[in-house]
């Protein structure tokens, strides 16, 4: 199985019931003939639906061959009268599928509630939370230091601080779903309405932009890139957001997690840089040098800084 196809079964499967309940289809006909489904909704649906599942499963899927067999009779496949068959094949690979996603809910109520009573699993958890934590503070911490004159690894530091950030951001700010096996914040917390309160706020980070242009940056081989450029004051104002978030996290942990070693080096980070490195920035909207003089950063040229 290859991907996260949800969404496109989802789309699929929402345009044809919208076609059938057009055409008053009863189970066994369409009532209302002139609205039937027509030749290019037929072939539309057949062919999204092969490569839908296709990806999903594979050629010996008892659904791929469903849809093979009416594509290879020479009647059915140009009647639309098998729309609504094809859609019952559609919607039950979709329903198979979704038996194999390993996803479940982030909502703050549920995250806690899958986490229950797994405290050990927690405590291993919080060295990576805190490995996450402490990247991107070496990382700032050079920025910091080295203010405008990154020398030749400032292109790999930065890229760095950019990965280890969106890992954070995922962390922090998770989707509605998440995959079964992601650490979310939500597992962590009792007192989440406290959290939400006190975290950087998605527009504060700009999160959509942030996230977006980081996954094309880094991500995958795009266009953007040519065009996406990671100034200091933006990643100053990443760090502000996440610093800010992670001073919320601490606080509001169950103060039995507090004892951890690792969440305990998670707050030692904070005082330490927040006092030596970051307060400074934070007072600040222009880039790590305090200078709105040169506004250095990295942007998708990297080819021309490599070679």
């Amino acid at each position: 199985m290859i991907g996260n196809n949800k969404a496109f079964f989802k789309d699929l499967i929402n345009e044809a019931k919208k076609i059938l309940k057009r055409s008053n289809w009863d189970g066994k006909q369409y009532k209302n003939n002139s609205s039937s489904p027509s030749s290019e909704e037929y072939s539309s649906l057949i062919y999204r639906g092969m490569d839908i599942i296709l990806k999903s499963f594979n050629k010996d899927s008892q659904y791929y061959k469903g849809l093979d067999n009416i594509v290879s009779d020479e009647n059915k496949s140009v009647d639309p009268y098998y729309y609504a068959y094809c859609f019952g094949i559609i919607e039950g690979a979709y329903k198979a599928y979704l038996k194999f996603i390993p996803e479940r809910s982030a909502s703050p109520e549920e995250a806690r509630s899958h986490m229950k009573g797994k405290i050990e699993l927690l405590k291993k958890a919080s060295e990576h939370i805190h490995y996450e934590i402490n990247k991107i503070f070496e990382m700032y911490k050079f920025f910091k230091e080295k203010k405008d004159d990154f020398g030749p690894d400032g292109q790999i530091k930065i890229e760095n601080f950019l990965l280890h950030s969106r890992n954070l951001l995922e962390f922090f700010y998770p989707n509605k779903t998440i995959f079964k096996d992601t650490m979310c914040v939500y597992d962590f917390l009792d007192n989440f309405k406290e959290f939400d309160n006190k975290k950087a706020t998605e527009e504060e980070l700009e999160l959509d932009k942030v996230k977006d242009d980081i996954n094309k940056f880094l991500s995958h081989i795009t266009y953007s890139r040519c065009e996406i450029d990671f100034k200091n004051h933006q990643i100053t104002n990443i760090m502000k957001g996440i610093f800010k978030t992670i001073k919320a996290f601490y606080e509001v942990l169950p103060t039995e997690y507090k004892d951890w070693d690792y969440t305990k080096e998670i707050n030692n980070l904070v005082k330490k840089y927040e006092n030596k490195y970051i307060m400074e920035a934070l007072s600040k909207k222009d880039n790590i040098s305090g200078s709105t003089s040169s506004d250095s950063g990295v942007s998708g040229s990297r080819p021309r800084e490599l070679s």
